[in-house]
């Protein structure tokens, strides 16, 4: 099976989802989780969205190759490429890079439903509770809360011998042992 890139409309997904699955075509659009706030700043939520928007891997044989241009959606379209022979062919992704992405923990194949469900909720992080910084400029180092703000999924972290204290998200933050 090999894999080329389609640019489509993502508001017809779950279309070209279904249409697919009835050709036999595999499809590579994955989603990642993201926190949203509603209106007026309600609590942020987990929400997918596509990793690659606008764009979607499939899957096909060679004897396919009709069904995937012109039976799965209009807005489906072949991303183009010139060979070194200054011919047009379609985008191939090599089997190395499909591999990477269907083995990457963040992507998500699922539909946004179950994703919601594999979310962990934010941590209730308390006052003087130590905490280790994953990320940034602070990257390994260690320090005690401050303050906490659920609702802006931030935490006010200050560390020995440093002059300010930090506003960390809750993303890169995990507690110390």
């Amino acid at each position: 099976m090999r894999h080329y890139l389609f640019t489509f409309n993502q508001a017809v997904e779950d279309k070209v989802r279904r249409r697919a699955d009835r050709f036999g075509i595999e499809v590579l659009a994955p989603r990642v989780t993201t926190w949203r706030t509603g209106k007026r700043g309600t609590k942020p939520k987990p929400v997918a969205v596509p990793a690659f928007y606008g764009y979607l891997v499939l899957g096909f044989e060679p004897e396919q190759l009709v069904q995937a241009l012109t039976g799965l959606h209009h807005s489906v379209r072949p991303k183009m490429m010139t060979t070194p022979h200054g011919e047009l062919a379609l985008a191939r992704i090599p089997l190395k890079e499909i591999e990477q992405i269907k083995s990457n923990r963040l992507f998500k194949a699922c539909s946004a439903r179950a994703l919601v469900e594999v979310v962990v909720p934010d941590p209730k992080y308390v006052e003087s509770e130590l905490v280790r910084i994953l990320g940034g400029a602070a990257t390994g180092l260690e320090g005690k809360i401050v303050s906490a703000a659920p609702k802006a999924r931030e935490a006010e972290v200050e560390m020995e011998n440093w002059p300010a204290k930090l506003t960390i998200s809750y993303d890169i933050l995990e507690r110390a042992a």
